[in-house]
């Protein structure tokens, strides 16, 4: 089969047949970024040597295009920060938008999917006959035979854990610094700070090794109790910081018919998830301001409480669950918007009793929860021209908690003792207040609850959390998808790029 590329996205090299963009570590640590990793892959002819060069990075962000006579094939990291796409005719993307035509249709089994968790199968978009290569993943392109493989997954069998302590923590969380540091070669790194756990981990970790051009930001009301916790921190780590008040957001308004704001929406949404606005918003008053350099980095803490156990503690999955019980608990407590006996009954169907559950709790979330739609927030700096890095998703702190025993997630919490410690050292240990076992158990329910009632009914019931206001942002939104029955702002969202999605094919 003949391949061809439509290639919209920036920083793209091309060498001898290999197309490649973004960066990776080898295995002796040496990073190889742009031309450095297409010439990486060129020497690639067939499927082992790609497997091996893939299974052996030790971390990175990248997208690869293989197209030699005798071997093709596409491949995309774990983050999937650079996703691409392909249909059956072996025409490739890094835009699915590319890829629609005239008789494009909706994907009725990915539809649902998406009704119920925001997002796409790994492997599909809303739209039949256009197909992303799935995080971790490669596809091959042989003769008339499109084959899709996973290089990389986070199950481990049971009886395989390893308890594990601090000190070889500290070596993965440093390492995992040391290559994201080395990566952006001294150009300015810009952090969002919540205030939160993770993102403040970063900035401690930046400060231990000594990086200081770093600008953070924190969206939200000079009161708040985040904002009050970013601030304190910048000022004992000597940041500078600056508060983007939700209030000068929200007044900038939001015109969704924008062209702007089409192709944003059109870029973080590609077929596969919703469009988030708030992020938007915020990013473009800061460079209305001229802090950030034009070749700045953002490094957001994504995913950190993923290795603090919060998704295994979410489902509340116990080693003794069922294939059919896990998936039940991750379309309750997992995914966000709804309930569907299809979307278990897949879910359930790829689940093997050989792994530990909560490792496949942890895969699932990995793979999906994470990398195609937390990270899809991500990618708006790649909107606004710059690049990301993501130091929780380095092959050392992926492999370090891979095979941890689960109780280190669960009641030892190894992830959050090892933060406290930090930031007990540097006197910036402001604690957030945590759920009770009440609260846990009180959601858990209600999770349950809310799932199965009709929308309209427990939509009623359901709290918005509004801290920024983001729901006035979404006034627009509201109008445009009249007045159906929401959850939360991400459904809002949710539903709106759905219809525009729908709007296009006709």
């Amino acid at each position: 089969m003949e391949i061809k590329n439509i290639l919209t996205g920036y920083n793209w090299f091309e060498i001898d047949g290999v197309t490649a963009r973004g960066y990776c570590f080898t295995e002796r640590d040496e990073l190889l970024k742009d031309k450095a990793l297409a010439m990486h892959f060129a020497t690639v002819t067939d499927e082992k040597t790609l497997a091996q060069r893939l299974i052996s990075q030790r971390g990175g962000l990248f997208a690869i295009i293989i197209n030699k006579p005798n071997f093709k094939a596409v491949a995309v990291d774990n983050a999937h920060i650079y996703p691409l796409f392909y249909n059956s005719k072996g025409v490739i993307a890094d835009s699915a938008y590319s890829l629609l035509n005239a008789k494009s249709t909706i994907d009725n089994n990915a539809l649902e999917m998406y009704h119920v968790a925001g997002m796409t199968p790994e492997n599909k978009t809303l739209i039949c006959d256009i197909h992303q290569v799935a995080p971790s993943s490669y596809v091959i392109f042989e003769n008339d035979n499109i084959i899709c493989k996973k290089y990389y997954n986070y199950l481990i069998e049971k009886g395989k854990c390893k308890k594990k302590d601090s000190k070889e923590l500290n070596i993965a969380i440093e390492k995992a610094f040391k290559q994201a540091i080395s990566s952006v070669e001294g150009r300015q790194i810009v952090v969002p700070l919540s205030g939160g756990y993770d993102s403040r981990l970063v900035i401690c970790m930046l400060h231990k090794l000594k990086y200081k051009n770093v600008l953070c930001y924190t969206v939200g009301n000079n009161d708040s109790y985040e904002v009050k916790i970013a601030r304190k921190v910048c000022q004992v780590l000597g940041y500078k910081h600056i508060i983007v008040d939700n209030t000068a957001i929200i007044g900038s308004g939001l015109d969704i018919e924008s062209e702007v704001f089409k192709a944003y929406s059109r870029h973080l949404g590609n077929l596969i998830c919703f469009t988030y606005v708030f992020e938007f918003v915020a990013l473009r008053h800061l460079k209305n301001l001229n802090v950030i350099s034009d070749d700045a980095v953002f490094m957001p803490g994504h995913s950190g409480d993923f290795y603090g156990g919060a998704y295994v503690r979410k489902s509340h999955v116990t080693s003794s669950d069922s294939p059919q019980t896990i998936a039940n608990k991750i379309i309750f407590d997992i995914l966000e918007f709804g309930y569907s006996h299809r979307v278990k009954r897949l879910i359930a169907n790829n689940i093997s009793s050989k792994y530990e559950p909560h490792s496949v709790v942890q895969d699932y979330v990995l793979n999906n929860t994470l990398a195609l739609n937390i990270n899809n927030s991500a990618r708006i700096y790649e909107h606004f021209h710059h690049e990301v890095r993501l130091p929780f998703w380095s092959k050392y702190l992926l492999d370090f908690f891979k095979d941890i025993c689960p109780e280190q997630l669960t009641c030892d919490r190894l992830y959050y003792t090892y933060v406290h410690d930090i930031y007990k050292h540097l006197e910036i240990d402001f604690r957030q207040p945590e759920y009770s076992l009440k609260d846990i158990q009180r959601q858990w329910y209600k999770n349950r609850i809310r799932k199965l009632l009709p929308k309209r009914i427990a939509s009623l019931f359901t709290k918005h959390n509004n801290i920024t206001d983001e729901l006035t942002l979404c006034q627009p939104m509201i109008k445009q998808i009249k007045g159906k029955p929401l959850y939360s702002v991400n459904d809002l969202m949710r539903e709106w790029y759905l219809a525009k999605v729908k709007e296009l094919l006709q």
